[in-house]
């Protein structure tokens, strides 16, 4: 997953360095967005069982058009799921702070439909609201989702729905597994009518 991560932030860069700064838009996109949060590993399978129940996500990100193509964002998400099974590890609530740099694509399709995909590279720190079950950690965290827009007429506002996965690695409470969270939202993103002055 490491070597995932340096791949994901190398294309970032890459595309931010590629592009011609006058070819910029110049043009700031916030995004607000909230929705359900589960998984698709469990930490244990096995006897104890140690899983998580579906939660809810909430979320905001900032970003910059680098084309009509691609645009650089930064992406800051929170969930919280109830933990149950094991002894050593159920009964929390167990809070994710995912925060980190995606590149996405989009197109748009017909006059307002616009279909996205992005990859994104980060980190997740987690943490839980009692009974103390684990250490809280932060661990490098690997992000790839996508979704679909809907351009508002007569307005500088766009609808969207999004499916994000992100995978990292869990190492507290007694397990050592790779996690797969996966998150669904419906949100707004909004264009203010200025420009960055760079």
């Amino acid at each position: 997953m490491q070597l995932a991560i340096r791949i994901v932030v190398s294309a970032i860069a890459l595309a931010v360095a590629t592009v011609p700064l006058a070819a910029q838009r110049r043009e700031v996109v916030m995004r607000l967005y909230a929705g359900g949060a589960d998984h698709l590993a469990d930490l244990s399978s096995g006897s104890p069982d140690a899983s998580f129940t579906p939660g809810y996500n909430v979320g905001a990100s900032v970003g910059q058009p680098l084309s009509d193509l691609l645009t650089v964002r930064a992406d800051l998400m929170f969930t919280r799921n109830s933990a149950w099974g094991a002894a050593s590890f159920g009964g929390a609530q167990v809070n994710r702070f995912y925060y980190d740099v995606q590149l996405e694509a989009r197109r748009t399709w017909g006059q307002r439909w616009v279909p996205f995909a992005f990859v994104g590279a980060g980190a997740v720190s987690v943490d839980q609201l009692g009974p103390d079950r684990f250490e809280p950690f932060t661990k490098a965290a690997f992000t790839l989702g996508g979704g679909m827009g809907y351009a508002i007429p007569g307005s500088r506002m766009e609808a969207f729905g999004e499916v994000k996965g992100i995978t990292y690695k869990w190492d507290r409470a007694g397990f050592n597994h790779t996690m797969f969270d996966v998150t669904y939202s419906l949100g707004l993103s909004y264009r203010p009518p200025v420009r960055l002055p760079f």
